[in-house]
Order: C-alpha cells, then sequence, then structure tokens
C-alpha cells in the first residue's frame, strides 16, 4: 500500500494478495472499502484493525482505463510501416494480454465457509489448454491403485443404440435425442457434443450421484466453459488449473507438439487465465517432471475430502446458502 498512488492514506492500506481471504466490514465510500485480512479458519483475523482496500468499482474503472490506453497504443504502432513489424507487434501484444490478465479477472469472489461433509465427496474438476496432458493425468488418476476404491466416473449420457453387453445406468443413460435436447436447453449438462450423429454429454445429476449417493470422488475433465454451467449447482467442486510450461522445449518433455499446437496452448491459456482465475482452487504447474505433477495432482484429490475450506459462493444452489 506504501507505494500505491491512489490510496488516501497509505499508512491505512491493507497490503493483501491473489487469494487472499477478506472480510469486508464497511462498503460506504464508492472507491475504498475496509477490511481484515482472515486466516484459512473461518473466525480469525490476521490483524486487529481494518485496512483500506480499493473497491470493485474502482478496480473496474482503472482496468477500463488501462485498457483504453492500450488500444491506443495498439492502434498506433499498427499505423506504422510494416518493416520488421513481426516481431516488434507480436512482443507488444504479449505484453498487452499479459497486462490485460491480470487486471480482467474478477477483483473479488464471494466465498463462505465449508465444512467438509464425509458422507459427500467433492468432485475434482481439471481445467487447462489442450496438448498439455489433462486426459493422461486423469487417466492416470483413474487407475491408481491407492485410489480406485475412492473414486468414480459420472455416467455420461447418449442418443446412441445400447449394444448387447451394455447396461442402461452402468455404462450409459441412454436416452432419445428429444429429450437430450431438452436437456440441454434445461441446462442439465456440464458438457456435451456431438460424435458419429450420436450425442454424448456429462449431467450434473450423474456427477451429483457420483459425489452424494455413491459418496465417490468424481474426478472431471472440462473445457474452460463447463465451469459456468456449474455455477449454482450445489456440486461444489474444486477447480485444478494445469498451467502449461513456459517453453514449448519444456512441454516436448512430456509430449511432442508442434510450433501451430504451442500457439494455441499460449493463445488458449490466455484465454482460461483471463476468464476464469477467479475460479481457481489451485494451480499446477506443469515444469516439473510428469511424475513429479502426478504426485501433487494425487496428494490434493484426498486432501480436498477431508479439509474444511473456503468455497466461492457461486457454487452453491441458492436453497443450500449459509
Amino acid at each position: 500500500p506504501y507505494n500505491y498512488i491512489y490510496i488516501p492514506c497509505r499508512e491505512l492500506g491493507l497490503y493483501f494478495e491473489k487469494d487472499s481471504i477478506l472480510h469486508i466490514v464497511n462498503r460506504d465510500d464508492p472507491s475504498w472499502w475496509q477490511a481484515f485480512i482472515m486466516e484459512n479458519d473461518k473466525n480469525n483475523k490476521k490483524q486487529q484493525l481494518p485496512g483500506l482496500i480499493p473497491s470493485k468499482q474502482f478496480q473496474e474503472k482503472r482496468f477500463k482505463i488501462v485498457k483504453c490506453l492500450l488500444d491506443e497504443e495498439t492502434n498506433h504502432h499498427s499505423k506504422k510501416k510494416f518493416k520488421d513489424k513481426f516481431n516488434k507487434s507480436f512482443n507488444q501484444q504479449s505484453t498487452r494480454q499479459k497486462i490485460l490478465t491480470t487486471f480482467s479477472f474478477n477483483i473479488y469472489e464471494r466465498v463462505e465457509w465449508y465444512i467438509q461433509n464425509e458422507s459427500r465427496k467433492r468432485a475434482i474438476v481439471l481445467i487447462g489448454a489442450p496438448h498439455i496432458g489433462r486426459h493422461e493425468l486423469r487417466q492416470r488418476l483413474m487407475n491408481s491403485s491407492e485410489l480406485s476404491s475412492l473414486i468414480d466416473v459420472a455416467v455420461p449420457h447418449t442418443t446412441r443404440l445400447k449394444k448387447q453387453d451394455e447396461i442402461d445406468g452402468r455404462d450409459y443413460h441412454f436416452i432419445t435425442r428429444e429429450q437430450f435436447e431438452k436437456d440441454i436447453s434445461n441446462d442439465l449438462f456440464v458438457e456435451h457434443g456431438e460424435y458419429e450423429k450420436n450425442l454424448y454429454g456429462t449431467s450434473k445429476s450423474a456427477i451429483e450421484t457420483c459425489s452424494n449417493t455413491l459418496n465417490k470422488i468424481c474426478i472431471l475433465n472440462l473445457l474452460s466453459e463447463g465451469l459456468d454451467s456449474l455455477k449454482y449447482s450445489n456440486i461444489l467442486p474444486f477447480v485444478i488449473y494445469l498451467k502449461s510450461p513456459s517453453t514449448i522445449e519444456k512441454l516436448r518433455e512430456y509430449f511432442y507438439v508442434n510450433q501451430q499446437q504451442w500457439i494455441e496452448i499460449e493463445e488458449k491459456s490466455r484465454l482460461i487465465e483471463q476468464n476464469y482465475s477467479n475460479l481457481f482452487d489451485k494451480i499446477i504447474y506443469l515444469n516439473d517432471s510428469f511424475d513429479y505433477v502426478f504426485s501433487q495432482l494425487k496428494f490434493l484429490v484426498k486432501d480436498v475430502q477431508t479439509r474444511s475450506m473456503w468455497v466461492n459462493q457461486c457454487w452453491f444452489s441458492p436453497r443450500e446458502r449459509f
């Protein structure tokens, strides 16, 4: 706060970081709120007196100003000659994207203290760019002997015909295309798609059955947009963001990717972080060995089921809010 030029009284500024838990006690001023920093416990405060923090409205105004200035600078450079422009414009664009990513995630996210229930498991959601190993990590979790008795999958829905050796409700939920499309319109699916003229999808009810009825840890590998469908569902996911390595050479230690795929990874990572970083419970960096990353993930999957913690309020259905 001492280096923050906008604060009206630097001595009263509250130093906090991303993921800090703030208890806001006064929002009378439109630009500066008063708040405590909370420990990772429902009732413990880190300091005796509240401090000043920028209000949500104040930060949103700052973001609009920064974006406007960056857009003007980009337009100014775009009018220059095309000579050696590729590298320069790429660097300018990268810098612009990094700044916007820093400013554009939701400044504050409401949270509630959740006491872990032994009869209910929390679903684990893996989020990340394509081509970085999310599917492989999920499969290793499913095949892990340490977790085999604890985890399960949400049985998917499909419109294809049932095969002779398949059981409805165990292998798939077999429904008509008309019913499937109706369920899509009613926002009952977290994800869905079409393959060889048949629809497939993972429903919220299938996740709830896995987590609540069967009391199993449901491992989901979702596109980031699937997080929007989980809001207010009362599924209470624990979201793990798998952050791609910093260089293509590092990623190639896990998987081979070409230059075009690497550009896609960087762009998708930027969009995910820009739009959904406020929903991440944990970030795992893929700069270490794949085995070490898997050990981190395996520990988290079990640890989350035993701890009470602050949970984003957006996951609770209105009737379940405290």
